[in-house]
């Protein structure tokens, strides 16, 4: 196929240009004070949003070579979204500011290979500064702080502060529709496996790759499922009357699982299947833990039971099933009372005769997994855009909590850059080789802060950073009122995992986009962009509004 090629200074303009067009649509929505985005398509209408990675997926240009530059940067949303669960916007903004200053320097003749190799000694540093400044969540007001300022909703920061509070930090939280306008939580109980999703195309939510499921069926066996005719029997029933199946097998064949997929996407039967958790040895007493859980048996030769003679009833149900790439969420199981307890107890005594410290820990964290609790937060809203905002909110700001939770907390309002800037520029003066390296890296820390006063509508922000230049470590700008306050007694706190990812993700993609010489794309490329604004537009109205 024949290719169009730009080369050289005229390559990297395209791509920056491609760059520049989605950061400063994104970065307008940072901070407090941020504006949102209105994103609209002729089929599901208009919905508003400043969350980045949201904005990142809708955004197509039409002109190819700078598409490709749009790609890149999404890459650097859509990475630190994954891998922190927020700081999207941030991580755009550091991007676009490393990219726009390099090619300055590109263009008066540095080396773009030592440019890169500068940058990276300097994001290294700032990485370990960050990770030095780091401090551990001390108190139960932090956990609702980190979740306002994620969610922008103070009242989103309590309801998720209270979840974790009554169910503990390792807290299993879903998100569910209310029928009303009001957000509410309930306490419910649940049970958490190690294990996920044996395929992606098992998934309804493209957006978290999770398969939700609502009243499902589980189908527990520790057999090895080798041809569809072990399982056809019972999956025939569960289809006559509408149900959805989350499948627990040892192991289960490819063709099967091919099969099971086609069964799926043809819209004949939603169904999950999940590999057996633990190893071989342990593997048939968390598969029994699993099947108190739901009400279920395990269907194993051992029982008497074969997967050909599998019945309805001797499935499991749960009112609630989530199931991500490596863990499974089982929520209000229907358990008998009674042999609930009896499995509580026995597993119990069985601590107290264990011989081993081993044992007695593999033993607890059973018990533990029996006595799980889980948080439902009801989602209330006025419209269905509401609805949806709302949603991306809140899962947003329990991914920023979780990550707080386990790494730390930083102060907030871009002050954990801005004190990285400052020490990086104690460093730049003895490493004179990595001087415009550094340079780049230091102003571009720098930007959240401004970028937020911008957004606040500061006029003298020049004037607003000397001022935070002087200032102490832990002061910094309440966007709100605009005065130097603490933050971390403000509440003003930010995960150090988001800072940290958001940075390391921006200057990679930085490095590509200034060594970059050349750029080839299909000639065919326009009509293939052309397919894909055509194929978002019949995703989102498949996916329509919740």
């Amino acid at each position: 196929m024949k290719k169009r090629i730009l080369s050289s200074d005229e390559a990297r303009a395209s791509l920056v240009n491609g760059v520049n067009q989605l950061a400063d649509t994104i970065k307008a929505t940072l901070g407090p004070k941020g504006r949102n985005v209105v994103i609209a398509n002729e089929y599901t209408g208009p919905y508003i949003t400043n969350d980045g990675a949201t904005i990142a997926r809708e955004f197509i240009l039409e002109e190819p070579f700078e598409n490709v530059g749009v790609d890149l940067v999404k890459e650097v949303a859509l990475k630190t979204n994954d891998l922190a669960g927020d700081g999207t916007t941030t991580a755009v903004l550091l991007a676009q500011k490393m990219i726009n200053e390099g090619l300055k320097y590109i263009r008066d003749g540095y080396n773009p290979m030592l440019l890169k190799n500068s940058i990276q000694k300097a994001v290294d540093l700032a990485v370990k500064h960050l990770f030095q400044s780091t401090q551990k969540i001390v108190i139960p007001l932090q956990v609702r702080d980190i979740a306002t300022i994620s969610s922008g909703e103070p009242a989103i920061g309590e309801i998720i502060a209270e979840a974790i509070e009554k169910i503990g930090d390792n807290a299993l939280i879903s998100i569910e529709e209310s029928k009303s306008t009001a957000t509410k939580l309930e306490i419910v109980k649940g049970y958490k496996m190690d294990e996920g999703y044996v395929s992606a195309y098992m998934t309804n939510d493209q957006v978290k790759m999770c398969a939700n499921l609502k009243n499902p069926y589980v189908l527990i066996t520790d057999e090895k499922i080798t041809a569809i005719e072990q399982i056809s029997n019972i999956l025939e029933k569960l289809i006559e009357i509408n149900a959805d199946l989350v499948l627990i097998s040892d192991t289960i064949r490819e063709d099967v699982l091919s099969t099971l997929i086609l069964n799926k996407v043809q819209g004949i039967l939603n169904v999950v299947a999940i590999k057996a958790p633990s190893t071989h040895e342990h593997r048939k007493e968390i598969l029994e833990d699993i099947a108190v859980v739901t009400g279920g048996n395990v269907i194993c030769k051992e029982l008497g039971y074969t997967l050909e003679n599998v019945e309805i009833n001797d499935l499991g149900r749960a009112g609630q099933i989530s199931v991500e790439k490596e863990s499974t969420m089982i929520i209000e199981g229907f358990s008998n009372q009674a042999l609930f307890n009896q499995r509580y107890e026995q597993i119990q005594n069985l601590i107290h005769e264990s011989t081993t410290e081993f044992e007695k820990e593999r033993l607890e964290l059973r018990l533990a997994n029996l006595s799980e609790s889980a948080a439902i937060l009801k989602v209330g809203a006025m419209s269905e855009l509401e609805m949806k905002e709302k949603k991306m909110k809140i899962e947003d700001a329990l991914c920023a909590v979780r990550v707080a939770m386990k790494e730390g907390i930083l102060p907030g309002g871009g002050l954990a850059y801005f004190n990285t800037a400052k020490y990086l520029e104690s460093f730049s003066k003895e490493m004179i080789e990595d001087t415009v390296g550094f340079r780049i890296v230091i102003d571009s820390l720098k930007e959240p802060v401004k970028q937020l006063l911008m957004n606040a509508g500061v006029e003298d922000v020049t004037e607003r950073l000397k001022k935070l230049e002087t200032a102490d470590a832990v002061s910094a700008y309440d966007i709100h009122s605009l005065t130097l306050v603490d933050m971390f007694e403000a509440g003003i706190i930010d995960p150090s995992t988001v800072e940290r990812v958001a940075l390391q993700s921006a200057s990679s993609i930085a490095s590509l986009i200034l060594t970059t010489e050349s750029i080839l794309v299909d000639t065919s490329m326009e009509s293939i962009i052309k397919k894909e604004l055509n194929d978002q537009v019949i995703q989102d109205s498949n996916a329509g509004l919740y």
